[in-house]
């Protein structure tokens, strides 16, 4: 038999592909992996997972293979039948009595039913722990070491880049049915246990009946699932492989079309979005969750004006008063915006903003920009509106992609108007001038929100992302002296900027930044998304 699961623990991270347990190179089972290798990368783990099928006590398998191996021994191309037929005589050696159709049956049931299992490297789980501060600081170093990366910060957001997933395959007792868009994956905590994961609706429906899984990479066009489930022998008739064939002459139900927009948005395929939200709209023209759907989807491609405009049409097209639509049109016109042909108005702050170092002048830091009591009052204001309002408006549901925990500026109407006079007097013109913005466009709010990390029992940092914006800015609400840590992080230059209350810090939307962790206390910011766009 291969290796027993005591060899495959004591090597959890990295185990030896050719490694057949306490025998010899001169073993069958050696040349037997010697043979599945030379087969090619693609072939090696399908035909060992069939392999170990035939050699396992039980006759069954559920752990997953290394789907890695090493390039092929030979610059010549493999003759799969002979390498097939030598491999079945070397099972047939160790007293199998597993015939050769048998042996031809099993490996094309495990091409055609193998799930791909993505298990994560014991090195990034232990990045994980890096925030939690159960890391030993010769810890921290080992692992910096092993990387090219000098931020614990990258480390910590970006462990599966430095140390990626290791990708399996396995073989399931009962095999879920194919699809496209998929109701789960399959999760492996370590090399010895699976475990379903959900991931969308899927075909069917929130209560995942039937289950469903994918053969292949379910985030590859239509073109590049079909011949890899074509190589499966597998013809797919799921959900999303009927629409994207036929998108115009689609038959889908509602419910079908908004579980293939549930992973579209999961894997932030925009395009696709669109397309699905036309098929919406085709069933029912007037339905204002698919016209407010597809105005985001608009924002999402960076379309933001776009997106007013259908948001506009929404209001109008919707077959009822559709109430998310009116909120969405409200917020989109609660922030100050000039109009045409009024001139800007003079910050007389633009000595206070200087350009920080090494980025290109893609990053300004104003301090003292906004009057520190006034920051503070705006505050309480926050506060006061969450405490008597009998519920939650802290919410972390707001942002998709990186959530915050947060109130939207636009929904308390004292911190509404100040905002909007520092926009107007304060920022926006420091913004053109320093950004160098010509002066027939205009600066918009596309979100702005009032961000709170609690280093006791909230939300303490924010991971590493780029914004859906042209620019953003941080305002600092409160002062320095109640709360230690905090700052943006910009992985450009590996360090974090941070002002006292009133500063300001505006930069390119693209940059790939971080809310770095507070580690005391309570910090307060305004954060605001902002785009550009003509207005003579």
């Amino acid at each position: 038999k291969f290796c027993g699961i005591s060899c495959r623990e004591a090597a959890a991270v990295k185990h030896n592909r050719l490694c057949v347990g306490p025998v010899t190179s001169e073993h069958p089972l050696y040349r037997l992996k010697m043979l599945a290798l030379e087969a090619g990368e693609s072939r090696y783990a399908m035909i060992m997972l069939a392999a170990e099928i035939v050699l396992a006590d039980d006759g069954n398998i559920i752990r997953p293979i290394d789907a890695n191996p090493s390039q092929n021994t030979s610059d010549e191309e493999v003759d799969i039948a002979r390498t097939t037929h030598e491999l079945m005589v070397e099972i047939m050696e160790q007293g199998m009595s597993t015939s050769f159709q048998d042996w031809s049956s099993l490996l094309h049931h495990v091409n055609r039913n193998c799930l791909s299992v993505s298990v994560r490297s014991n090195y990034a789980i232990a990045c994980g722990r890096i925030e939690e501060d159960s890391l030993h600081p010769e810890q921290y170093d080992y692992l910096l070491n092993r990387t090219e990366t000098s931020s614990l910060i990258e480390l910590i957001d970006e462990a599966d880049h430095h140390f990626p997933f290791v990708e399996s395959f396995c073989l399931l007792k009962e095999t879920p049915m194919i699809s496209c868009v998929p109701s789960h994956g399959i999760a492996c905590d370590n090399m010895l246990e699976l475990r379903y994961r959900p991931i969308v609706a899927g075909d069917g429906g929130s209560q995942f009946k039937p289950l469903t899984c994918s053969r292949i990479d379910n985030d590859a066009d239509l073109e590049e699932r079909t011949f890899a489930l074509e190589e499966k022998g597998i013809e797919c008739h799921c959900v999303r492989c009927r629409f994207e064939r036929h998108p115009e002459e689609s038959e889908c139900t509602m419910e079908e079309l908004e579980s293939i927009m549930d992973l579209a948005r999961l894997q932030t395929r925009y395009d696709d979005a669109s397309d699905i939200v036309n098929g919406m709209l085709k069933l029912t023209p007037r339905d204002g969750a698919a016209l407010l759907l597809q105005s985001r989807i608009a924002g999402w491609q960076g379309g933001f004006h776009k997106r007013e405009m259908l948001l506009k049409e929404a209001a109008v097209a919707a077959d009822t008063n559709c109430e998310p639509i009116r909120v969405a049109l409200q917020e989109a016109n609660a922030y100050y915006r000039r109009e045409a042909c009024v001139e800007l108005h003079p910050s007389g702050l633009n000595d206070r903003w200087i350009a920080a170092e090494d980025l290109d002048d893609s990053v300004f830091v104003g301090e003292n920009i906004l009057d520190a009591d006034e920051c503070g009052r705006m505050v309480q204001v926050a506060e006061t509106f969450h405490a008597r309002s009998g519920k939650c408006n802290w919410t972390t549901s707001r942002h998709y992609a990186v959530p915050t925990t947060d109130i939207p500026i636009y929904q308390i109407s004292e911190l509404l108007s100040w905002f909007n006079i520092q926009l107007e007097r304060k920022i926006f013109p420091a913004m053109m001038v320093n950004f160098e913005i010509d002066e027939n466009s205009r600066l918009r709010i596309f979100d702005a929100f009032l961000v709170k990390y609690d280093a006791a029992t909230g939300q303490k940092r924010l991971p590493l992302h780029n914004d859906q914006s042209e620019y953003s800015l941080t305002i600092a609400m409160n002062p320095m002296e109640e709360y230690e840590g905090g700052g943006t992080y910009f992985c450009d230059t590996n360090e974090s900027i941070k002002t006292e209350v009133g500063g300001v810090i505006s930069f390119e939307g693209d940059l790939l930044h971080a809310g770095t962790m507070i580690t005391k206390g309570t910090r307060y910011i305004i954060v605001c998304f902002i785009y550009e766009e003509q207005i003579c």
